[in-house]
C-alpha cells in the first residue's frame, strides 16, 4: 500500500472510518475463515493454503494449513522484485558514532550470504540458532537468514548474564550461536562474546559460534568452533532460490520473565506470527511503505520481531536501529535524535519514556522537542503496559498533537491485541480502547463465567488468533495448561486482571496474583 514517507499531512491512514472498522471487526468474529483469508493474501505465498484454520485440537489451532511461504522472501524479495530495492531498509546509529544504512537490495544480499553460510555449516531447517546480538544490521540479517533456511532463531539478550544464556541455550538445544565481540555503551566498549564464552562452558552442544567484529577487542576463541562473521559470508554466493516452508514451521523462540502472562521459551509459527506482525504494524502503528520506524524497544521478545523486523520490512518501511536503547542514554540525547530524524513512528518502552523526560528536564528541556503541535513523530507507540494520565499529560506538555498507541499485548499474543488504531482513536490514558480483528476479550471469574461491569476478573480471549504462540518449547501441553485450560478452559488466559467500566469499556488492572 503506497503512502508518502515521513509525517506529511497528505498521508492517508490505512483505516480512518469507524464504520469500516466495525464492519471488519464483526466479520472477523462472524466469518473468520473469509476474513483471515483476505488478510493473508496481502502476504506473498509460495503455495496457497488448503484450510484457513483447524481448531480441532483445543489450545493448538493450526493456521493456513497446507500453505507454504518464506518469511525472508516476504520481507525482502518482493521489494527487490518490484524495483523498490533502492529504498532504505535499515538505518543504524552505533553508540561509538558509527552510522550505516542498507537498502532492501543490500540487505537481501547480506541475508542470502549468511543463509548460504549457515547451510554450508550444516544448519538445517528446524534447527535452533541463538541470535546473541545488539540492535545492529547484523541482528536483522541473522534473523532473516535463519528464516530463509527454515532454522528457528532463538533471541538472546546481548546484555544477559552467563547463567541465563546457559539456561536458554540448553533449553532450546541451539547448536549454533551468532554473537559479537562486544558493543558500545556511552562510547565505551563492553564484552559480549566473553560473557557468552562463560555460558558455553556448560553448553557443550553448541558446535559453531559466528562472531561479528564490532569493537575489535581481544575475545576468547576456540579454534574449529569459532568463526568470524565477515570471513564466513565472504566464502559463499550471494544468490539463492528461497525455499518454501509450511505455514506452521516454527519461526522463533522468545523468552520472557517466566511469569504467568509471559512464559519462557515460547514458539511462534511462521505464517500466523508474520501475518499478525504485518497487520498490527499497519493498523496499530500506521506504518507503510517508505515510512521510518525508530525502534527503541530492544532486541528481544516477540514485539521486537513482530514490529522491528517482520512487520516493518513486510510493509516496506525503513527501520532505524540504535545500538544503545534509551535506558542507556540521557533522555535529552535520544529525544534530540528523534527530533532530528523525525520518524513516522517511534517505539519506546514506557520506563524509558519516563526516564528520558526526567533527564531532558534536568538538562533544561532545551532538547526535548519543537514545542506544541510539533512532535518529532507522527505516532508514538509505548510498550510496557498502559500509561497513567499524568504520564500522558507530561509528554503532551512538550509535544502537541500526535497519535499515541498505548495498548496491551505479550510475548504469548505476539503483538498488541488491545490497543488504539492509529487512524481512528484519540488517546485515553490507561485503556486499551479496542480489540484488534479476531480478538474477543472477556472478563471472567475463576470458573470462566463473565462478570458484571465494574467487577475485576481474569482477562481471557475467547477465540483463536494468528499471532498466538503455538507452544512452549519442549512442553507443548504445558503451554495449553498455562493458557488454555485455566479459568474454565476453552479460551486464552492472558495472565492479567481487568474490568469493564459502566460504559462497557475494558481497562487493565495489572497482572494476576500468583
Amino acid at each position: 500500500m503506497h503512502r508518502d514517507s515521513g509525517q506529511g499531512g497528505d498521508r492517508v491512514p490505512r483505516l480512518r472510518d469507524e464504520s469500516v472498522y466495525q464492519r471488519m471487526y464483526a466479520e472477523s468474529l462472524r466469518d473468520p475463515d473469509v476474513f483471515w483469508a483476505r488478510m493473508a493474501r496481502e502476504l506473498r505465498w509460495i503455495e496457497p493454503w488448503d484450510a484457513v484454520l483447524d481448531s480441532s485440537d483445543p489450545g493448538r489451532s493450526r493456521w493456513f494449513v497446507g500453505g507454504e511461504l518464506n518469511a525472508a522472501h516476504v520481507c525482502l524479495d518482493q521489494h527487490v522484485e518490484l524495483l523498490e530495492g533502492g529504498r532504505r531498509a535499515l538505518a543504524f546509529r552505533g553508540d561509538d558514532g558509527e552510522q550505516r544504512t542498507l537498502t532492501y537490495t543490500e540487505l537481501h544480499v547480506e541475508v542470502v550470504r549468511l543463509a548460504n553460510a549457515l547451510t554450508k555449516l550444516g544448519v538445517a531447517a528446524g534447527e535452533r540458532v541463538g541470535v546473541h546480538l545488539p540492535q545492529a544490521p547484523e541482528w536483522v540479517i541473522a534473523l532473516l537468514a535463519c528464516a530463509r533456511i527454515g532454522a528457528v532463531h532463538v533471541v538472546l539478550d546481548p546484555r544477559a548474564a552467563a547463567a541465563q544464556l546457559c539456561e536458554r541455550l540448553l533449553d532450546s538445544g541451539a547448536r549454533t550461536v551468532i554473537t559479537v565481540d562486544g558493543g558500545f555503551d556511552s562510547g565505551r566498549p563492553y564484552d559480549v562474546k566473553a560473557v557468552l564464552e562463560t555460558a558455553l562452558l556448560a553448553t557443550p552442544s553448541v558446535r559453531d559460534v559466528i562472531v561479528v567484529r564490532r569493537t575489535e577487542r581481544h575475545v576468547p576463541w576456540v579454534n574449529g568452533r569459532d568463526r568470524w562473521f565477515h570471513e564466513l559470508v565472504a566464502e559463499v554466493a550471494d544468490t539463492d532460490t528461497p525455499r518454501a516452508f509450511p505455514a506452521e514451521q516454527p519461526l522463533a523462540i522468545t523468552y520472557g520473565d517466566g511469569g504467568p502472562s509471559d512464559p519462557r521459551g515460547l514458539v511462534h509459527a511462521t505464517a500466523g506470527f508474520l501475518l499478525a506482525g504485518y497487520l498490527s504494524t499497519q493498523y496499530h502503528l500506521d506504518l507503510g511503505e517508505g515510512d521510518l520506524l525508530a525502534w527503541h524497544g530492544g532486541a528481544c521478545g516477540a514485539a521486537a520481531l513482530a514490529y522491528g523486523v517482520y512487520g516493518a520490512l513486510a510493509s516496506g518501511a525503513t527501520v532505524q536501529l540504535r545500538e544503545t536503547g534509551p535506558d542507556g542514554t540521557r533522555g535529552s540525547t535520544w529525544l534530540a535524535e528523534l527530533a532530528s530524524s523525525r520518524p513516522s513512528v517511534a517505539w519506546i518502552p514506557r520506563r524509558s519514556l519516563a526516564h528520558g523526560f526526567d533527564d531532558a528536564e534536568n538538562d533544561g528541556g532545551q532538547n526535548v522537542g519543537g514545542g506544541k503541535r510539533d512532535a518529532p513523530w507522527r505516532v508514538l507507540a509505548v510498550e510496557g503496559g498502559p500509561c497513567a494520565p499524568a504520564e500522558r499529560d507530561r509528554v503532551r506538555e512538550h509535544f502537541g498533537h500526535f497519535v499515541w498507541v498505548d495498548g496491551w499485548g505479550s510475548d504469548a499474543t505476539g503483538t498488541f491485541v488491545l490497543a488504539p488504531l492509529s487512524g481512528l482513536d484519540a488517546f485515553r490514558a490507561g485503556s486499551p480502547l479496542r480489540p484488534f480483528f479476531g480478538i474477543d476479550p472477556r472478563v471472567v471469574d475463576d470458573r470462566g463465567r463473565e462478570v458484571a461491569n465494574g467487577v475485576v476478573g481474569h482477562l481471557v480471549l475467547a477465540r483463536p488468533w494468528p499471532g498466538f504462540a503455538v507452544s512452549e518449547w519442549g512442553d507443548p501441553r504445558g503451554f495449553v495448561a498455562a493458557h488454555w485450560s485455566r479459568h474454565g478452559g476453552g479460551h486464552f488466559s492472558t495472565g492479567v486482571r481487568a474490568h469493564r467500566d459502566a460504559d462497557g469499556e475494558l481497562w487493565i488492572d495489572g497482572p494476576e496474583r500468583s
